[in-house]
């Protein structure tokens, strides 16, 4: 039986015993039958009244306390409910169903050292605005996954005082949440570094000092760095010049993640991402010319050589991500001097290949995220091969993240 068919069966039954009551004062007469006609016409005008109080007129918007979270974080969702007539409500229940991207909550190898949280599927929260035209009201999303999350159904439900009518109204929430990546800080073990460059950097001052010759000079202008004036010229001439570079000889990274969704464990595929997007920044905060590449669907390449696209790029990827495909124009053409940071789950056939192609020409390492520090035989066998191609492995697990610092070392 519907809701709107058990209020009518209730309107008509008050009205049935409307009738009664008047048929008794009419037969009966005295004091008591005119009072309960009384009492009983003001209890059937407020029914009627919240019968035909229109939960249509309801409004919702919601508003988030961060503009910008990341995976893992907490986020206070404010909701803001609003009424044009001020009819007197004594309860007012509001239920969301949220998102199902917002129902699996964030997990990561970090995660592994946390206890187990409870997957959330519905928030309901109840109120009692009575006169009130606007109510407002907040609740926490804790552990939120990666991703951009649309709004979910809202359900809002009344009943009159006495719990004879119950009313409710449906409303869908046009708005989104985005979730970056978590934020890792990531600090390079300086034979790591060393080795990765391959001796053409180690910091960002000693590849401007000592890996590069400079070739010519120019007049300093505001942002240079003061490393690079050229003290001899202005000692001859008085006026400060800095030194330019070859940029043939600068070093270049590229950043390689191979996302696997279908076959890799949900901890590792995200503990991977998260290192793409530190290692895309530590590179470019070091002043280092990187690009970064994502592979996925076997076929489906994205190439960025931005910070801000690659952190959308990595919160919106997904295995159903069919119509993005290289910009060719993004790329940064391979050199002699590039160092290839592959990041893998599984050893797939794409990946073998890209190792395979890159790496007897120039300097590669493979960050390996695994669920598990046991690995099966078909992994290490495959692991064990990459040495013949002069790649350098290290296997990274839950035991790898300490206070949100990241070691990356050679193995």
């Amino acid at each position: 039986m519907s809701q709107t068919f058990k209020n009518r069966f209730v309107l008509l039954l008050l009205f049935v015993i409307f009738a009664v009551l008047y048929a008794y004062m009419q037969f009966q007469g005295g004091f008591v039958s005119s009072f309960l006609l009384t009492s009983y016409s003001v209890l059937l005008l407020y029914e009627l009244i919240f019968y035909m109080f229109p939960m249509k007129g309801w409004s919702v918007s919601r508003s988030f306390s961060e503009k910008q979270v990341y995976a893992g974080d907490r986020v206070d969702v404010n909701i803001s409910l609003r009424r044009a007539i001020p009819f007197p409500v004594h309860y007012l229940l509001y239920e969301e169903k949220l998102a199902e991207s917002l129902r699996t909550p964030y997990v990561s190898l970090l995660t592994e050292q946390l206890t187990q949280i409870k997957k959330r599927d519905v928030i309901i929260i109840e109120k009692a605005p009575f006169f009130k035209r606007d109510v407002t009201f907040s609740y926490a999303l804790e552990h939120i996954a990666r991703g951009i999350h649309s709004g979910g159904s809202i359900r809002l439900v009344t009943t009159d005082i006495f719990g004879l009518f119950k009313k409710e109204s449906h409303i869908i929430v046009d708005d989104e949440l985005i979730i970056y990546p978590r934020q890792l800080n990531v600090r390079l073990a300086s034979d790591w570094a060393g080795r990765l460059l391959d001796g053409y950097i180690t910091t960002a001052k000693s590849f401007e000092q000592d890996s590069v010759t400079s070739t010519s000079v120019k007049e300093f202008s505001p942002g240079d760095k003061l490393s690079t004036i050229h003290w001899k010229q202005f000692a001859k001439q008085g006026e400060l010049m800095t030194k330019q570079f070859d940029d043939e000889k600068r070093a270049h990274i590229s950043v390689a993640l191979f996302y696997d969704e279908k076959n890799a464990s949900k901890q590792a595929q995200e503990s991977a991402i998260e290192y793409c997007a530190a290692l895309f920044n530590h590179f470019t905060n070091e002043q280092i010319e990187v690009e970064a590449s994502i592979h996925y669907d076997s076929d489906q390449v994205i190439r960025e050589n931005n910070s801000r696209n690659l952190l959308f790029s990595l919160t919106t990827l997904s295995h159903q991500m069919k119509e993005k495909r290289v910009d060719e124009t993004k790329t940064i053409q391979s050199s002699p001097n590039t160092t290839f940071v592959y990041l893998a789950t599984t050893m797939n056939e794409q990946l073998m290949s890209e190792l395979k192609k890159n790496s007897p020409h120039q300097d590669a390492v493979l960050l390996y995220f695994s669920h598990s520090t046991a690995l099966n035989d078909e992994d290490k066998k495959e692991l064990k091969n990459l040495q013949n191609y002069h790649v350098r492995v290290q296997l990274i697990t839950e035991k790898t993240f300490i206070n949100d610092q990241v070691e990356v070392k050679s193995e």
